[in-house]
């Protein structure tokens, strides 16, 4: 346990503090140069920081112009981080509540990709989604620090059975939509339908033009039918002589 600062710049004689299988610090520790390596072995350690039940702030990398990286886990490890809960292990990253962030860049690089293909049956499958408003079940999953507030969105199972790529289900059976993906489906809906308006706007300009025609029919066949009255009454009927 160590009581105060413990500050290798201020004091370089102190170059180590050697391997500990428990320390507790109460104060400050600040380390100039050098690394910080908690919980490197084999076995299974915790790292509590924070962990009272005080107001505390937690700083990393804070300083104004610091390039510093941070990496949690690697790509090939199992390592999973959990904020507000614990992590189911499905996902590197859960978050338990709302997260804010002024934007979301997703991988999507072509040259990630292969067997790119494009959407089909796209506005078939939207019309096939069904769009919900719903409260979460705050007092039967009170550890997901869920919002009370009424939401709106898609059921996971409903969407499974019709866009199977966008769901995922974790360890425990609980399923996720991946809603950002459905953005791919809208386009080409989108798209289809415009084809479709686009045809409705052919057919109806073709129905005009044959509406028009069948007016200058009519207006020509009343030409014909006053032509053919005003004959009738012109023409003296002739008296057979004897």
């Amino acid at each position: 346990n160590l009581t105060g600062t413990l500050n290798t710049a201020a004091q370089p004689n102190i170059t180590s503090v050697g391997t500990l299988g428990a320390l507790t610090i109460t104060g400050s520790l600040s380390v100039g140069t050098g690394d910080i390596v908690l919980g490197n072995s084999s076995s299974s350690n915790t790292l509590a920081i924070a962990n009272g039940s005080g107001a505390t702030t937690l700083n990393i990398a804070t300083n104004v112009g610091n390039t510093g990286k941070i990496t949690i886990g690697n790509s090939s490890g199992g390592s999973v981080v959990g904020i507000g809960g614990s992590p189911s292990g499905t996902y590197k990253l859960e978050v338990f509540g709302k997260f804010k962030s002024n934007a979301i860049n997703e991988t999507s690089d072509i040259r990630y990709k292969k067997n790119v293909t494009t959407l089909t049956d796209a506005l078939n499958k939207l019309m096939a989604l069904r769009g919900v408003n719903y409260l979460w079940r705050i007092e039967d999953f009170p550890g997901n620090n869920f919002d009370t507030t009424l939401q709106m969105g898609v059921i996971a199972q409903e969407v499974e059975k019709i866009i199977p790529e966008v769901v995922r289900t974790d360890e425990k059976g609980f399923k996720t939509v991946e809603y950002s993906k459905i953005t791919a489906l809208l386009i080409e809906g989108a798209k289809a339908q415009q084809k479709e308006i686009d045809q409705l706007k052919i057919d109806i300009s073709k129905l005009k033009s044959e509406s028009n025609r069948i007016k200058e029919l009519e207006a020509e066949m009343a030409g014909f039918k006053a032509s053919l009255e005003k004959l009738n009454k012109d023409t003296k009927p002739v008296k057979n002589k004897k």
